[in-house]
Order: C-alpha cells, then sequence, then structure tokens
C-alpha cells in the first residue's frame, strides 16, 4: 500500500500530524508513506522512522499555476492507494482530487466530500472534548478496525548528534554553562491574537532571571526582530542572566538548540510542540482565542504545564467558548503577569531536581 498524507500548515502543525505517519506505520508496517509539507517547516520530519519519503510542496507551487499543475501531475503518477489530507484547503483538495488515489480521505465538511471518497468527523476522547491528536487519528478511520482511542503515540524528532554538537559550540562560544539551568522563551506568537502582551513578558522575564544559576535564550520569527528588541531594552536582570544573541538561524538550528534547554516557556507556537517532541518540558502560555482542552492534552502534567484565562476566569467562557479575534486582545490584558508568573514557578519547582 502507498499513502500520501497531506499537512501543508506550519511547523507545529506538520510535528503533530506525523503521528498519522506513525500509526500508519504501526497499522501497515509495509507501508510505503509519504509526507507532503511546505519546504520551510520540512526539518520537524526529517528522518522520521515512519516516513519513507517527504515531498515538498514550494513557494513556485502555490504562486505559479504552470507549476501547480505540473505537481499535481508528479503526485499522480506515484499512483498512490490511498491519500489522506489532514490539511484539508481548497489546494489539497485539489490535490488529493488530482491523485485519483482509490481512498482520499479528510474531515467532514461542506464541499470537500465532492473531493473525497471518505469524509470522517474527527473523535472525540472519554471526556467528549475533541484534541489535536484524536482528531488527525480519526483520519484513519476508514483503513482500519483498530480503536481509535487505543492508539497512543506522541510527534519525535530524530536528533542528529552532529547538529546537536554545533549548537552546544553555539552556547559555549556565547559564554553559556550547559551545566546550569537554560531556559527558552518563546517571546511572540506568530500573530497579536496569540501574543501575550509584551510588557507582561518583560516581567516574566525578569523574575526568571532573578532565579538562581538561571540562563535564558529566546526565540522569535526574524520578522519580529523589533519586536524582540523592544522587548529586551531596559531589562532589569543580573549580569550573565539573558542571552540575546544566541538564536537558531534555521529550523534545524532551533530544535538542536532546544535539546540542549532544561525547558521550553512561552506563547503557543510551534517551538512548544518542537520541546515536546525533543522530550524537553514545557509551559505553555495560551491565546483566550484557544481552545486549551484541545491542545493541552499531556497526561504528564509533571512535565508539561500550561494557563489559559479560563483557569480564572471561567465565567467569561462559559456561554462564549469561542472567542472572536476582536476581543482576544482585550482578554489577554486579565492574564496579569503575577499570576503567570506564579504558576511558572511552580512548574519550574516541579523540575527542579531536572534542572
Amino acid at each position: 500500500m502507498k499513502v500520501l498524507v497531506i499537512q501543508q500548515k506550519r511547523v507545529g502543525d506538520v510535528l503533530v500530524s506525523t503521528i498519522i505517519c506513525e500509526a500508519l506505520r504501526q497499522e501497515f508496517p509495509q507501508a510505503e508513506i509519504h509526507y507532503m509539507v511546505y519546504t520551510y517547516t520540512k526539518g520537524v520530519a526529517e528522518n522520521h522512522p515512519a516516513i519513507d519519503r517527504l515531498i515538498e510542496f514550494t513557494d513556485e507551487h502555490k504562486k505559479s499555476r504552470s507549476a501547480f499543475f505540473k505537481f499535481c501531475q508528479d503526485i499522480k503518477a506515484q499512483q498512490y492507494d490511498v491519500v489522506i489530507d489532514a490539511y484539508s484547503k481548497t489546494e489539497s483538495w485539489i490535490i488529493s482530487k488530482f491523485s485519483r488515489a482509490p481512498k482520499r480521505i479528510t474531515y467532514d465538511k461542506g464541499v470537500r466530500k465532492l473531493f473525497f471518497t471518505h469524509a470522517v468527523k474527527p473523535m472525540l476522547d472519554a471526556s467528549g472534548q475533541e484534541h489535536i491528536t484524536m482528531r488527525r487519528l480519526s483520519l484513519l478511520t476508514p483503513l482500519t478496525d483498530t480503536p481509535i482511542h487505543s492508539m497512543n503515540h506522541s510527534p519525535s524528532i530524530h536528533i542528529d548528534a552532529t547538529a546537536q554538537e554545533e549548537q552546544r559550540q553555539v552556547l559555549q562560544q556565547n559564554d553559556v554553562d550547559i551545566s546550569k539551568p537554560l531556559i527558552m522563551i518563546g517571546l511572540f506568537g506568530r500573530i497579536p491574537q496569540k501574543t501575550w502582551p509584551i510588557a507582561y513578558m518583560k516581567k516574566l522575564v525578569e523574575a526568571l532571571a532573578q532565579q538562581p544559576d538561571m540562563q535564558l535564550i529566546f526565540n522569535y520569527d526574524r520578522d519580529q526582530q523589533s519586536m524582540f528588541h523592544h522587548l529586551i531594552d531596559g531589562l532589569d536582570v543580573p549580569a550573565g542572566a539573558v542571552f540575546p544573541n544566541v538564536y537558531g538561524n534555521s529550523l534545524k538550528d532551533l530544535i538542536h538548540l532546544i535539546s540542549h534547554c532544561s525547558a521550553y516557556i512561552g506563547n503557543d507556537s510551534g517551538p512548544i510542540h518542537i520541546a515536546k517532541a525533543v522530550g524537553r518540558p514545557t509551559f505553555t502560555i495560551f491565546s483566550p482565542g484557544i481552545s486549551k482542552a484541545g491542545w493541552f492534552t499531556e497526561a504528564n502534567k509533571q512535565e508539561h504545564s500550561a494557563v489559559h484565562l479560563e483557569d480564572i476566569r471561567p465565567d467569561l467562557f462559559s456561554s462564549k467558548p469561542v472567542v472572536d479575534d476582536d476581543e482576544v486582545l482585550t482578554m489577554y490584558d486579565l492574564m496579569k503577569p503575577d499570576w503567570v508568573i506564579e504558576e511558572v514557578m511552580s512548574f519550574l519547582a516541579r523540575l527542579s531536581s531536572r534542572i
């Protein structure tokens, strides 16, 4: 059986969706499994034991009709038996339909049924919640009789020893003592609606920097450099506590830099999932507009923790569980730094034996 799994979203989604490939490998050990992703996200899926080939969807494929048509032809030539579209947008619908695969599977919603042979409803967990793992694994229901609830898969990333050593040297060159606690802070989300207020984050950074032997490095997108400099300007921190020049210049560098950290703390974003996938404890600050129950599913609450406005103001969500984008920024202001700092310190106390 030859299978194509499609996930053309950002890094976190691509990483989480590797569990589809992992579940396929477990159910069908002899299957040939291909995974289609944007080129810039492929680093989180490279060398994955459940993936035989990465299919890269490039900017040219997205911008050029002729390049996109040729790409569809190439997909058709692969003669897939099954296409699983976990992205499920117009672009991937066309690719799936063009594949001519006998089985084409995606989520059940609207016109998607015109492009696919199977449209499935996401499975709910035992508490009746829909969350990221169950949603993705539900796409396997047309292929197997194995109960989805019995599948136990978590995203993982292959660590390259050479790349990890390169990042260790980067840390040492910047006078980071890797024998002491090293925390990476995810300063911003990719959009304002997923970014805890910068003034609040600044207070968290200062509070963390005051902890004994604490060392802090930062993660942010290249187009957020002005926001980064605005945040670190005037930081009230002890000497040797923050290292603003340490930065993952590529996705591969970021992955292997995180692998040296004691923990990752920050806004909900792709690097949070990377940290979990390389076995590092995480603390997530969720946007009021995101479902914590849907994304925070870790059974091991000792190593992973998270906060959401609903934790302290459930009344704001009782009648309206989904928050409009224009409300999110105002609601973020209610997630005061004193509360979040207290939760972060409690998280680090639980990890004291590790860091």
